[in-house]
């Protein structure tokens, strides 16, 4: 983790925390707290400045320091050992092989000369220190993370059988350092371990660099889940899907000239059929006396409401107008009144819009299904 990540970090986390804290005490609007969110102004005059507003950067380096030695002293940074006899000034004794070494001071620019998750909980243990209490149990947490799985190594096993290696992309490695590396990895008796993200790179950057992923691409191939649901392979293009509307399993197999598409009689698939007799498109008026019974001759026309109107149909059992299943498009021009639909034969969609009040038309679909008149597809037009 580089310091300028780290003092960001802080910093951010201070800035939000003072932010709300003067939100919540002075119920302030956002234009009059500065940009940094320290400091609360009204009417051109300071109401309040936070204390955290005195942090400087200095500061924050010297507690990030302070939290680092902390750590020296609580486990092993192991980028810090160092082999007994060295000259390097020394924090304290691990064990026979090792001391570990003082951690350089944080300077701009520069990593933080730690661990990576241990320079993590140094940012956690600063904010804690800070007054930020809500961070203090998550450094206590990833603490006991880190000694439980900590693994000192004896200096024979550096010397002998323990290999580092390092690499920019994943793939192409190198014994040493070199700038733009972001990865190194740890081989032991000649097996490498996984890749680790060196301090401050952010992790991985290409799809073949995760770890359940496969390592090279394959030309042609697709992304599939492997047969035990743990990873990703790459496998042949399969035509387990439909990819057309007559491949489908419900859908006819053949396109057929002027049909319409409908449901068929048993409710189980689409099929391709005859138009309803009658035309789908006609237009029905109706006058203003209700209930309109459509088995009476009456012109066709759209309505200009001139009183609030509740729509109702009455049917002629012997020579109804409209014919069972079909589909009629009808206009109400509102005019400021209120329409409405009768309870008796008329059912409507459960996402029914209000229609009040307003001057625009609306037009709406009916359908005799044989019992009762169902309204649906209502639009409405200022």
């Amino acid at each position: 983790m580089t310091v300028n990540y780290a003092v960001e970090m802080i910093t951010t986390e201070l800035q939000f925390q003072s932010r709300t804290a003067i939100v919540t005490k002075y119920n302030a609007e956002d234009s009059d707290i500065s940009d940094d969110g320290f400091v609360y102004t009204l009417d051109g005059v300071v109401e309040y400045k936070h204390p955290y507003s005195a942090i400087t950067s200095d500061i924050i380096f010297s507690s990030l320091y302070k939290e680092m030695l902390y750590l020296c002293v609580q486990t092993v940074p192991l980028v810090l050992l160092e082999t007994k006899g060295g000259v390097t000034n020394i924090i304290r004794n691990v064990d026979a092989d090792w001391d570990i070494r003082t951690p350089n001071t944080p300077v701009a620019g520069d990593d933080l000369d730690i661990d990576e998750i241990l320079a993590q909980i140094s940012v956690y243990r600063t904010l804690s220190y800070f007054g930020v209490s809500s961070y203090s149990q998550n450094a206590k947490e990833l603490l006991n993370s880190y000694k439980e799985n900590l693994v000192v190594p004896s200096a024979e096993d550096v010397a002998v059988s323990l290999a580092f290696r390092f690499s920019s992309d994943g793939t192409v490695w190198h014994d040493a350092y070199q700038a733009g590396d972001i990865y190194f990895s740890i081989g032991k008796e000649g097996v490498w371990g996984n890749n680790i993200p060196l301090a401050g790179t952010g992790g991985v950057t290409k799809f073949l660099q995760l770890s359940d992923v496969p390592t090279t691409y394959v030309a042609g191939k697709i992304v599939k889940v492997n047969a035990s649901g743990t990873g990703l392979i790459f496998a042949d293009a399969t035509s387990d899907g439909a990819t057309t509307f007559l491949a489908l399993t419900d859908t006819p197999s053949a396109y057929t000239a002027g049909k319409y598409l409908g449901v068929n009689s048993t409710g189980t698939a689409v099929e391709f059929k005859d138009a309803p007799s009658g035309s789908n498109d006609e237009l029905i008026g109706y006058t203003p006396t209700m209930p309109y019974d459509f088995g009476s001759d009456t012109t066709k026309q759209f309505l200009e409401l001139t009183a609030n109107t509740t729509f109702s149909v009455a049917l002629n059992g012997t020579t109804p107008k409209m014919t069972q299943y079909a589909i009629y498009h009808m206009q109400v021009y509102l005019n400021g009144f209120t329409f409405g639909f009768g309870a008796s034969q008329i059912k409507t969609p459960s996402d029914m819009p209000t229609i009040t009040g307003l001057e625009y038309a609306i037009i709406f679909n009916i359908m005799w299904d044989g019992d009762d008149i169902f309204v649906f597809n209502v639009n409405s037009y200022a």
